[in-house]
């Protein structure tokens, strides 16, 4: 097994700006996109179907995804997506406060009560994610002096906070901060899986996402895994950091440059194109312009990518909401169906529909897994 991974969404950088910002516009969900080859053969078929994709239009270097996406490009991204199916292709999308809350539930909760009850663990951790900024912007320098005496602060603000999502008899931040300061309790963060190593630059979601997907495919994958070779777009001033943090789980990891390798141009495009639908999907449903004349483009992209990869090839690290969106999206924008019966009130009926399911998956997964 061979597979290729490249980025969307810059590093994944979660750290604030000078302006306090976390993101630029448009960049709150970073995705990884993987092309998976079982075989020599089957990687052959591969940049067989790629090379004819870019031999039919006319493409005789490097396209990257975001140029499927221009305006003058419409039949293009069409055939594209006839390239995808639910067997090479893979997608980890990750929502950057989410990340953060996920990090700051472990420090109060731990990964016990992640695997014992992760109902209650990521329906508090989507609920935080949509709290003020300010939240974690206090998280974040907390992070970043990584003293005693700061975490102790931090564990004031937390019970201090003005809670906008988190009923104050259901806030387990509340209640986890109140005893860790009864107890004296003020331990270091916990980081999730696939870290970086330099206490430096641990607050980027690449690798994480990385180690998450390759867990992901190794768990859906087993007898194939073994022997993987892993093959990342070049990241210059990560490669090293990469190979240590990943390095005691024996992974066979290497960095290509994308010109060389035209599955990672294919991962590439597909991390691309996967991103923008997401991000501007879930943007316009957030501003309640999803209905207007015009905006159907990325719910119907959106659509179309997750009927062709399936859910199955999908790893949301996001809020439950947006998981359930995108279960929602998948049938409101299908091509058959009703387009006077994209309004809100089927979508509310469906929003909740999916949303149950999404919680039932949540409480029967199994999260205690590792390399």
């Amino acid at each position: 097994m061979q597979i290729y991974f490249d980025e969307s969404g810059n590093t994944g950088c979660v750290i604030p700006n000078k302006k306090k910002q976390f993101y630029g516009e448009g960049q709150r969900h970073f995705v990884l996109g993987g092309v998976i080859a079982y075989s020599d053969e089957d990687k052959n078929e591969l940049e067989q179907r790629y090379t004819e994709f870019k031999a039919k239009n006319n493409i005789t270097n490097e396209k990257k995804g975001s140029d499927l996406l221009t305006k003058d490009n419409n039949a293009l991204l069409l055939d594209f997506i006839d390239l995808l199916d639910d067997k090479h292709f893979y997608i980890c999308v990750y929502d950057k406060i989410f990340y953060l809350a996920s990090i700051i539930s472990t420090y109060f909760m731990g990964v016990a009560m992640r695997n014992q009850d992760p109902l209650t663990f990521y329906t508090q951790t989507s609920a935080l994610a949509l709290e003020d900024m300010s939240f974690f912007q206090t998280f974040c320098d907390v992070l970043k002096e990584n003293t005693e005496g700061a975490r102790k602060k931090f564990l004031d603000y937390v019970i201090g906070f003005d809670y906008k999502h988190i009923a104050p008899h259901m806030n387990c931040y509340v209640e986890f901060a109140k005893l860790m300061k009864e107890h004296d309790d003020y331990d270091e963060f916990p980081l999730p899986y696939g870290c970086y190593l330099n206490a430096n630059i641990n607050h980027l979601i690449n690798l994480t996402a990385l180690g998450e997907s390759l867990l992901m495919i190794k768990v859906n994958n087993e007898n194939e895994f073994n022997n993987a070779k892993v093959h990342h777009d070049k990241i210059h001033e990560f490669e090293n950091e990469y190979k240590d943090s990943l390095g005691q789980y024996d992974i066979d990891l290497d960095f290509v440059d994308s010109q060389e390798s035209l599955l990672i141009q294919l991962a590439d495009n597909i991390a691309s194109v996967f991103r923008k639908a997401f991000s501007k999907t879930v943007e316009l449903f957030r501003s309640g312009k999803q209905w207007e004349r015009g905006n159907e483009f990325f719910p119907t992209l959106l659509s179309k990518l997750i009927k062709k990869l399936s859910f199955n090839r999908i790893k949301f690290d996001t809020q439950i909401c947006d998981m359930a969106l995108s279960f929602c999206i998948n049938q409101l924008f299908d091509e058959n169906f009703p387009v006077d019966q994209r309004n809100n009130l089927t979508f509310v009926q469906m929003f909740a529909h999916y949303k149950s399911q999404v919680l039932a998956m949540i409480a029967n997964t199994n999260y205690d897994v590792g390399f």
